[in-house]
């Protein structure tokens, strides 16, 4: 494997899961079909990126959401009261995540996340520990998988995009990051990801 410098992640499907379904239901005592059709509806519809860029502040989206989807209004506050409680970390990826570290890599996250959700649902995550540098979505309210992110990021952390490999969960990112001259491989689930990273630290072993 080509030896890279820097490993990037993407946040949310690759270095976390979530639970809305489940814990709406299983906590909160809501029927399940009605949980899976409006967290559907919420996450499909273009309002859910204002949380991204952060134009508006949290509240004003979920307003947003209430006023569009009346007929859901209390669900929708109630699921967004709990925003803490969704995230399902990859404890088994961030150990890796560790040993990428140890191993001489340096590793950065570029993820499309508002100030308040990041903190509210992986703010205290220990991988955070093993971060050289980031960029959020909210910092220049633009979004993956717009050209500007790659750019400011690559700016922002002096990084140069050959030497860097990018791991994400949607095709449209990884396309991007390609288009801005990184590397790039879809994450199609937990263990594809933890496999790729077992190949990158042995890449290291190797060339030690």
């Amino acid at each position: 494997m080509k030896k890279y410098k820097n490993i990037v992640f993407d946040v949310g499907g690759v270095l976390s899961g979530y639970k809305f379904v489940e814990v709406m239901v299983e906590k909160y005592g809501h029927e399940p079909e009605e949980a899976k059709r409006v967290v559907r509806e919420l996450t499909s519809d273009p309002i859910w990126d204002e949380f991204d860029y952060e134009n508006y502040t949290f509240y004003e989206v979920v307003d947003l959401f209430c006023e569009k989807y009346k007929e859901d209004e209390e669900f929708i506050r109630e699921l967004f009261s709990h925003m803490g409680e969704f995230a399902v970390p990859y404890y088994d990826v961030w150990d890796l995540v560790h040993e990428l570290k140890l191993s001489g890599y340096r590793v950065y996250l570029l993820s499309n996340y508002s100030s308040l959700t990041f903190k509210w649902q992986l703010g205290d995550g220990y991988f955070l520990d093993y971060i050289d540098g980031c960029l959020f979505s909210h910092e220049i309210h633009e979004v993956k998988p717009h050209p500007v992110i790659y750019q400011k990021f690559f700016e922002k952390n002096k990084l140069v995009p050959s030497e860097c490999l990018f791991f994400d969960d949607r095709q449209a990112n990884v396309d991007g990051a390609i288009n801005e001259g990184m590397d790039a491989v879809r994450v199609v689930s937990k263990d594809f990801l933890k496999e790729k990273l077992n190949e990158l630290i042995e890449a290291a072993k190797a060339a030690e």
